[in-house]
C-alpha cells in the first residue's frame, strides 16, 4: 500500500489548530478487500488516519464546563493512510490486545441516551456488570471493584467540530454533542492514569458526570436542612482502596464501554478503529494537555509512523446496538505503565506475547465501504474503573 502523509505549513510550537475533520484516504491507496465468505464482508479498508507530526512535542487545549474544547495550540496534523482490518474472525482480548467485542443486549432498556441522568440512574449500572462479567471471566473471582463515572455520547450528524451550518445536538445537561474524534489517541498517560484514580477518592469537581448523584447522596444522609459543604460530598472510591493501587498493592483499570446507540441501523458511517497494543510503541506517543477549571488531564496523541504498516489497525465492521465494544484505557500491570512515567526514555512495545496491555489507541475513520445513503453514527462510550486483587509483580 502506498501511505501519504500531509503536514500543516505551520508547525511552530505556538502554532493553533482546530480539532481535524474526518477523512477519506488520500491518493494512492489500495481498494476495499472483501471475504469469499460473504457473511464476513470486509477483509481489509484503506483508511486516513490522524496522525500529529513527529515534531509535535506540546500540546494542549482548555475545556469549558460544558465540556466544550478550545483551538489546540502545538498541534500539526500529519494525516497518513493506513489499513484497518475486520477483527471479528481474529479473537482480540482486553488484556492482550486492548479491546474486545462482546455480545450486550440493551435495545429493550429504553435508555434515553441523550438525558446524562437516565445514562447514570439505568445505563451505568449495566455497564459495570458488563465490565466486572469480563473481568472475572479473564483473571477469576478475585476481590473486584467496578464504577462507571464518565460518558461522552457522539453523533455524526452533531456540529460541534464540523461544519457550523449543521445544528449542533445537546444532551439533557445542555453540553453539545460531539462528533465522532477523528485523532488517533489514548485517554489517559503515566501521569493522567494514576492522577485520575486519586481524583476518584476526591469529592466530585465541577466537571465530574456524577457530582449531583453524589451530591444527592450527601444530602439525603445529611436530613432535611443541612448545610453541605463541598468536603460533605463522598467520594466515588474509598482513599484506601485507591491507595493500595496506587502503591502496587492492587492492580487499577480504566475501560472504556462503546457503544452503537441506533437501535435500528448498524454503524456504518464514521467507525471506531483501535491500534493492537502489540504494535505501539512509546517513542510514538506525545503528551496532550486538557485544562479544565480547576485540574489539567492528560491524553496521548501519536506522532506519524515511519513506517505506517507498523500499526496493527482492526475495526468491528457493522456494529449493532447489542454488542459492546471494551475498550482499555489503561492499565497498572501493562508494560507502559510499569515505566512509571518514563515514557519517553526510549523505544518500548507496549507487550510482549502473552503480557497485559496498557492501553488501546484509537479513532474514527471514514470507511469507503460505507453506503453513501447511510445514517449518521450515534454511539456512546462510558469510562469505567476496575479495581482487583492481582497487581503486577
Amino acid at each position: 500500500m502506498t501511505s501519504t502523509t500531509h503536514k500543516a505549513a505551520d508547525s511552530t510550537p505556538s502554532s493553533k489548530a482546530s480539532w481535524p475533520q474526518l477523512q477519506p484516504p488520500l491518493e494512492g491507496y489500495d481498494p476495499v478487500e472483501y471475504y469469499e465468505d460473504t457473511n464476513y464482508g470486509v477483509m481489509s479498508v484503506p483508511a486516513c488516519m490522524n496522525y500529529v507530526g513527529r515534531e509535535c512535542d506540546d500540546i494542549y487545549t482548555r475545556r469549558d464546563l460544558s465540556g466544550t474544547d478550545s483551538d489546540i495550540v502545538g498541534a500539526t496534523w500529519a494525516p497518513t493512510n493506513v489499513r484497518v482490518k475486520n477483527a471479528r474472525r481474529e479473537g482480540k482480548t482486553l488484556d492482550l490486545n486492548g479491546f474486545e467485542l462482546l455480545s450486550s443486549q440493551v435495545s429493550d432498556l429504553n435508555v434515553d441516551f441523550l438525558d446524562q441522568k437516565d445514562v447514570v440512574d439505568r445505563y451505568y449500572p449495566h455497564c459495570e456488570r458488563l465490565v466486572a462479567e469480563s473481568i472475572q471471566k479473564t483473571w477469576g473471582g478475585r476481590n473486584l471493584i467496578v464504577k462507571a463515572f464518565d460518558h461522552n455520547v457522539r453523533s455524526s450528524k452533531s456540529g460541534s467540530f464540523s461544519s457550523k451550518k449543521q445544528q449542533a445536538i445537546k444532551n439533557a445537561n445542555g453540553a453539545v454533542v460531539q462528533n465522532p474524534l477523528g485523532v488517533v489517541h489514548a485517554d489517559y498517560t503515566c501521569v493522567s492514569g494514576p492522577k485520575r484514580l486519586k481524583d476518584l477518592s476526591c469529592p466530585p469537581k465541577k466537571n465530574d458526570v456524577l457530582r449531583a448523584q453524589l451530591l444527592n447522596l450527601a444530602m439525603e444522609t445529611a436530613g432535611d436542612g443541612a448545610t453541605i459543604d463541598e468536603s460533605d460530598i463522598p467520594s466515588l472510591l474509598q482513599d484506601a482502596v485507591v491507595q493500595d493501587a496506587l502503591e502496587g498493592k492492587k492492580r487499577f483499570i480504566f475501560v472504556n464501554v462503546w457503544r452503537n446507540i441506533n437501535p435500528n441501523e448498524p454503524v456504518l458511517r464514521s467507525p471506531l478503529a483501535c491500534i493492537d497494543a502489540k504494535t505501539m510503541s512509546t517513542a510514538d506517543l506525545v503528551t496532550f494537555k486538557i485544562h479544565y477549571t480547576d485540574r489539567i488531564g492528560e491524553n496521548y496523541f501519536v506522532r506519524s509512523p515511519e513506517n505506517p504498516d507498523g500499526h496493527g489497525w482492526w475495526y468491528y465492521p457493522q456494529m449493532n446496538m447489542d454488542e459492546a465494544l471494551l475498550l482499555k484505557q489503561w492499565d497498572s500491570s501493562g508494560r507502559i505503565a510499569q515505566l512509571d512515567g518514563k515514557e519517553k526514555s526510549g523505544d518500548v512495545m507496549d507487550t510482549s506475547h502473552d503480557s497485559a496491555s496498557t492501553f488501546t489507541v484509537h479513532s474514527a475513520f471514514t470507511d469507503v465501504s460505507c453506503p453513501t445513503d447511510a445514517l449518521p453514527r450515534e454511539s456512546i462510550e462510558v469510562r469505567c474503573v476496575i479495581i482487583l486483587d492481582d497487581a503486577a509483580d
